[in-house]
């Protein structure tokens, strides 16, 4: 795919930071996939960075994360976890959490996050073609997707909270659990990337 970006020299790129609660497996996921995404599409036009409510600092991704990753093409190696920090909540542009408790600690500690904190299976919901204005360079795309989301949110409520939220694998019995985390991230992801532009996400 030929890039399509509008990054220049002068302008900084859209901070994108995926939140859970240690930072090794969902937020990780999706900061790695995201990015990788993002980064063909525009190149230099997004940072994208992760990290967790709960983490301790310097943990690995575990195997099982790792072998997803890889089957897209990812490498998550070289990743270690890291708390979430109020200086990261100054500097950030969209926060996208897996779960509704983790955006609701992020929009009490920093209030002025609000309108751009949104679990990622919110915004996935939120988001669509339309709500991205194709005539704007990427970042603005974004930008505006945002806005129309949060604009938004309130019709898109689910019936149950819990459809807003990705369950945590760590801990739950069986193999399926991560596979349950992928499909959700993954399904999450191409809906977002599809509504910024939709070469990206095939």
């Amino acid at each position: 795919m030929k890039p399509r970006g509008d990054i220049t020299a002068d302008e900084a790129p859209v901070h994108v930071m995926t939140v859970c609660s240690a930072n090794v497996v969902r937020s990780v996921l999706a900061e790695h996939l995201l990015s990788d995404r993002l980064e063909r599409l525009a190149p230099g036009a997004f940072r994208v960075s992760s990290s967790g409510l709960r983490a301790t600092d310097g943990v690995a991704a575990p195997p099982a994360v790792r072998e997803i990753a890889e089957a897209y093409g990812v490498d998550v190696t070289a990743h270690r976890s890291r708390r979430t920090s109020d200086h990261d909540l100054t500097r950030v542009d969209t926060v996208l959490t897996a779960s509704t408790r983790q955006r609701d600690e992020i929009v009490f500690r920093r209030p002025a996050l609000l309108g751009r904190t949104f679990t990622i299976r919110e915004f996935a919901r939120a988001v669509s073609p339309s709500s991205a204005r194709h005539d704007l360079g990427v970042r603005e795309r974004w930008r505006g997707m945002v806005r129309s989301a949060h604009a938004d949110r309130w019709r898109t409520v689910p019936p149950d909270a819990a459809l807003d939220d990705i369950p945590d694998p760590v801990g739950r019995s069986g193999p399926d659990a991560f596979v349950e985390t992928e499909r959700l991230v993954v399904s999450s992801l191409v809906s977002v990337l599809r509504a910024l532009d939709s070469d990206v996400a095939r």
